[in-house]
């Protein structure tokens, strides 16, 4: 799978760095290319990307790229991707995987007509803690299922880009992938009804937001999340909730620690989270080896999509994102007949 990036932050020399550490000869760092104005060749040179390309079209121009990788603003997701799927690209996109519900349906109906392949770079839904999590709730461990509570308190104010509603900032749109991508990991996509209170900043991005989640089975999940919480004190867990006990994660992303309780509040067990990979550089982040290798595999495999995000998870996730901003009044330039 010969990769082509677009964009050159971040989360692309993050994921450049564990492609390298994975040293695959079916994962290939092949070319890159950035926003106009800039230069991807320091960036090229400093991770191993093969090619440079002087733009977007240059890349999705060359018959040897499979796949853009798509990992520039928000705001840009959209364009970026139906141009390389118009291109006959597979691509592979950052979350959130669009600004709204309405972008990403038009993306995901557009990659089923071309017939390429099509994924969200979600990474948490990639991890092996994913499915030990869903083994325990289908061996009846807890019991029934019945609820969920999620607490993903942060401070990223210091981020430009999370705080500038022209490039798509915000919480919802920046954290909201990881919650309710984990909510719909573990409680599905079958949801009737969401309830949520925004707050905002005078910028115009929302600083945070809580929300219940109903399901049509009756169970509730319960989120609190904001990215303006007193710095330095990060709380992040996740708790499933059943009728015999519960399973509590001391991260909603990507949890070192995982452990089971019975209905009085007794420790059953812990479950023992596999080694993972650590990027190089900081903030040492972790497990975004198990995303590539899932990835490539589905593409070799002639897939369309992947198993741990298909496209009915991406949509969802972006439909409940969008009622939550509906109802907190949270709109970015363009949108002003979204609603």
């Amino acid at each position: 799978m010969n990769i082509g990036v677009y964009g050159t932050g971040t989360i692309a020399s993050w994921c450049s760095s564990f492609i390298g550490q994975i040293n695959s000869k079916d994962i290939v760092m092949y070319g890159c290319a950035t926003s106009p104005g800039f230069d991807a060749t320091e960036f090229a040179e400093k991770w191993g990307w093969k090619k440079v390309y002087s733009s977007l079209e240059d890349m999705l121009e060359d018959d040897y790229v499979d796949v853009v990788y798509v990992a520039v603003p928000n705001h840009l997701h959209k364009e970026v991707c139906l141009k390389a799927i118009d291109a006959g690209k597979g691509v592979i996109c950052e979350k959130p995987f669009a600004m709204n519900y309405r972008e990403t349906k038009e993306i995901v109906e557009a990659a089923k007509e071309k017939d390429v392949f099509c994924t969200e770079a979600l990474w948490p839904s990639f991890l092996p803690i994913r499915e030990l999590v869903l083994d325990e709730i289908k061996k009846g461990t807890i019991g029934e299922v019945v609820g969920g509570d999620i607490l993903q308190l942060d401070n990223s104010t210091f981020l430009p880009r999370v705080m500038d509603i022209n490039l798509g900032g915000g919480s919802i749109l920046d954290e909201g992938p990881y919650a309710i991508g984990a909510m719909v990991d573990y409680f599905g996509t079958d949801i009737q009804s969401v309830h949520a209170h925004v707050r905002k900043f005078e910028t115009g991005v929302d600083a945070g937001s809580h929300y219940q989640v109903e399901y049509q089975n009756g169970v509730t999940v319960f989120v609190h999340q904001t990215m303006d919480w007193v710095k330095d004190q990060h709380l992040d867990t996740m708790t499933i909730i059943g009728t015999k006990g519960k399973i509590w994660m001391n991260a909603v992303a990507n949890p070192s620690q995982c452990i089971v309780y019975n209905a009085t509040g007794d420790k059953i067990k812990e479950i023992m989270i596999p080694e993972q990979l650590v990027n190089q550089g900081m903030p040492p982040v972790s497990g975004y080896e198990h995303e590539w290798i899932a990835i490539e595999k589905a593409f070799r495999s002639g897939k369309k999509e992947t198993d741990q995000v298909p496209h009915e998870k991406t949509l969802t996730v972006a439909k409940v994102m969008s009622e939550i901003r509906r109802q907190g009044e949270m709109l970015f330039p363009g949108e002003e007949d979204l609603f």
